[in-house]
């Protein structure tokens, strides 16, 4: 069952609140991108629109994403990503635990995770990693790890370079003797499946007000991931977003 955005703003809410915690704050987000890849998948090889909503109060945080191809297609015609999450920072490092369930409309299935992810806030190059388990459609286990820097642009504004790679364990597809899907695989095999390298330039004219806009090559070296007509070995994409969080 479905995380619905009643149920995760009251949850947090009431357990954020009976810890005495502060005010909640709000953020919107919009962004384009000309292709949309998700963790090495091309989901939609043409361009798309993406809408975030996330509500945060003390420890605990809701979010919402929706993505829209700008022309549907059978296998992704729109998509719902709720995710509710606790996160702790002690020292200089930030721990979130949460869940978030993917709700897709099309051919693609629906699935759901618990997901870990580890900020080290003052590392050289900025090192996080994380962990998702899936439960559902793909029952297998995905980690993730990155390094970025950035430097300064301009009083505003700065430029930031990132690495980023992502391996798999047990998300192939599983077929049984008669042929037939009896679990759904989203790699071909374990180990690392693909690699990102970004550069992007982001713009902050107020505390609420933030612009970014830059591209993206993802790598693809699972074998799975090029079987698929939608799915290139590299792809360049080009992402520009506005954001606004309050207070």
């Amino acid at each position: 069952m479905r995380i619905t955005v009643f149920l995760a703003l009251l949850t947090i809410s009431s357990l954020a609140l009976a810890q005495g915690k502060g005010p909640a704050s709000y953020t919107v987000k919009a962004a384009y991108v000309d292709a949309y890849i998700f963790r090495g998948k091309t989901f939609h090889n043409d361009d798309a629109l993406l809408g975030e909503f996330g509500y945060g109060i003390g420890k605990f945080s809701y979010n919402l994403v929706y993505v829209k191809p700008n022309d549907d297609t059978p296998f992704l015609e729109e998509e719902f990503n709720h995710a509710v999450s606790y996160t702790t920072i002690r020292g200089q490092t930030a721990v979130t635990v949460g869940y978030q369930a993917y709700d897709y409309d099309g051919l693609a299935p629906d699935t759901q995770e618990f997901f870990t992810r580890v900020a080290y806030l003052r590392s050289p190059l900025n090192f996080t990693y994380g962990l998702a388990i899936d439960i559902d459609a793909y029952r297998g286990y995905y980690l993730d790890f990155s390094l970025s820097k950035s430097y300064l642009f301009s009083r505003k504004s700065d430029l930031q370079f990132r690495l980023q790679g992502g391996l798999s364990y047990d998300m192939e597809e599983e077929v049984d003797d008669r042929g037939v899907t009896v679990e759904e695989g989203f790699y071909g095999k374990d180990g690392v499946n693909h690699g990102v390298a970004s550069v992007k330039w982001i713009w902050r004219p107020a505390q609420w007000f933030r612009f970014e806009t830059g591209a993206h090559y993802h790598y693809a070296f699972d074998d799975f991931l090029h079987q698929s007509p939608a799915i290139d070995q590299g792809n360049l994409v080009w992402r520009s977003a506005i954001s606004i969080t309050l207070p």
